[in-house]
């Protein structure tokens, strides 16, 4: 009789590992407000709080009524038997990859703009929308002809100089991305899990990864994913995966549904546990905790675990 798949054995507290890439503290939040250059996630608070006026110590304020529960779950699961990395960098990701079966990751995700500079040739990536090879160069081509009506007619396109034509693609470009981004922002629907694979019609969702992937070496790569060492292109994270990881990733506790696509991509041996829309910290955390706490009274397979108390 065959052995299940590594996803489908039962699993204790101590097989399990939570990278935590978020900050944690006081001190962490106001140190990455000091370096937008470098991480996101306490510029994403002060975004979404927005007050004319307010102190960096405000928005901290609400930071720590948030992080607050996070640190209490780490320690809770930690007691356990998790292996917890606090304040996780890249290399910690890959480490516990390595060595457990289920790793959750907990981390921050920026939907990045398409900037002018950030079109490596535009002469080459024209040609490359003007005759597209695949479906998902086509579909772009399509938008972008939709969008721009005349970008791709090759008399129009050899009359502006390469500053303009860099412009235009950008403009262009980044409509079509932030039109898809804009899909996996919010929802009426409950949050739940997306295993091993994407949401339906993903073509037509045509992210900057996306475009990242179908035009290589065109577009640069958009920082999106962030650790506690700096901000990482979805192509960065993928390569720190170990080849012949065959486990469970769970990304439930962020908007992961694109870098958990492009990691099943790369990986298919492993499970991958998504979400399509943003999450808060205060509510994942703690269901988090309800499956540690579970596998804690009775060894069952993580995944199993994890939909129940995403589904009731």
């Amino acid at each position: 009789m065959s052995r299940p798949h590594p996803t489908r054995q039962p699993v204790r507290p101590p097989d399990c590992a939570l990278a935590v890439a978020v900050p944690l503290t006081r001190e962490q939040f106001l140190d990455d407000l000091s370096r937008p250059d470098l991480k996101d996630y306490a510029f994403h608070v002060k975004r979404e709080n927005l007050l004319d006026g307010a102190s960096e110590e405000y928005y901290c304020d609400l930071f720590e009524r948030s992080v607050r529960v996070a640190r209490r779950v780490c320690d809770e699961v930690e007691a356990l038997g998790v292996t917890v990395r606090r304040a996780a960098r890249l290399d910690d990701f890959t480490d516990l990859l390595r060595s457990k079966k289920v790793v959750t990751l907990v981390t921050h995700w920026r939907f990045t703009r398409l900037l002018p500079e950030d079109i490596v040739d535009e002469r080459d990536l024209w040609h490359a929308l003007v005759a597209p090879e695949g479906r998902v160069q086509r579909a772009v081509a399509r938008a972008v002809s939709r969008i721009d009506p005349e970008l791709l007619v090759e008399e129009e396109a050899r009359a502006p100089r390469a500053s303009s034509l860099r412009e235009r693609l950008s403009v262009a470009l980044n409509s079509v991305a932030a039109a898809s981004h804009a899909l996996y922002r919010a929802s009426n629907e409950p949050l739940s899990p997306d295993w091993n694979g994407a949401p339906s019609g993903v073509i037509e969702r045509l992210t900057r990864t996306e475009l990242e992937q179908a035009f290589p070496s065109l577009i640069a790569f958009g920082r999106s994913v962030e650790f506690s060492d700096r901000m990482f292109a979805v192509q960065e994270v993928v390569a720190a995966v170990p080849n012949g990881f065959d486990g469970l990733l769970d990304l439930t506790t962020c908007n992961s549904v694109i870098l958990g696509k492009a990691i099943k991509a790369k990986h298919p041996d492993c499970l991958v546990a998504m979400n399509r829309y943003a999450t808060a910290l205060h509510v994942r955390m703690p269901l988090y905790k309800l499956v540690i706490e579970e596998l804690a009274r009775r060894a069952a397979p993580f995944a199993d675990t994890l939909s129940k108390f995403h589904t009731n």
